[in-house]
């Protein structure tokens, strides 16, 4: 999970998006540096480097804010970072970030595997009876996992909801093994 103080930061943020009005331009400044962090893979690694230095987390600050140029909650959002050396934990931040916006807004993130790449009708199917069954929107990663023969493995938070052929025939074998 993550870090506990990401994790306070992460709330802060999104409680200060909504005092000020402008929950959709920081998720969209917040989605912005996600996807640059996702560009260049060394940015997170760089900021967790620098970012007790305070120094040196102005410079990426600035770097990214030059970038970027978010809008004054998602700018004093950083500064705080820094001021208070804590510029290391962005990628952490961000992480809690979109899960506590996905949490809030009672989105279930599911991961479902299958032997083969499913059809997009296949796709909407299982992800219309996800979200009935949970009662929540869903959102899917969908992943291609040979081992498991056939059928599907939906995995939610902790839950692991498996009707995979290789389950089933692991089911049968154990049956079959206590008589």
């Amino acid at each position: 999970m993550y870090n506990r103080l990401a994790n306070r930061y992460a709330k802060a943020l999104i409680d200060a998006s909504r005092a000020q009005d402008s929950e959709q331009s920081v998720m969209a400044e917040m989605a912005e540096i996600t996807r640059v962090f996702s560009e260049n893979e060394a940015i997170p690694g760089m900021i967790r480097a620098v970012g007790r230095h305070p120094v040196h987390s102005r410079t990426v600050a600035d770097d990214l804010i030059e970038r970027l140029k978010p809008g004054p909650v998602t700018r004093h959002f950083m500064e705080s970072l820094i001021e208070n050396r804590r510029m290391y934990l962005l990628p952490d931040i961000l992480d809690a970030y979109l899960h506590e916006i996905k949490r809030r807004s009672r989105i279930v993130e599911a991961e479902v595997s299958s032997i083969r790449a499913l059809e997009p009708d296949e796709q909407r199917r299982i992800q219309q009876s996800l979200a009935s069954a949970t009662g929540r929107a869903v959102e899917i990663s969908w992943r291609i996992d040979r081992s498991i023969l056939g059928g599907i493995r939906v995995r939610i938070g902790d839950d692991v909801f498996d009707g995979s052929l290789r389950s089933r025939l692991n089911q049968l074998h154990d049956e079959l093994m206590k008589e």
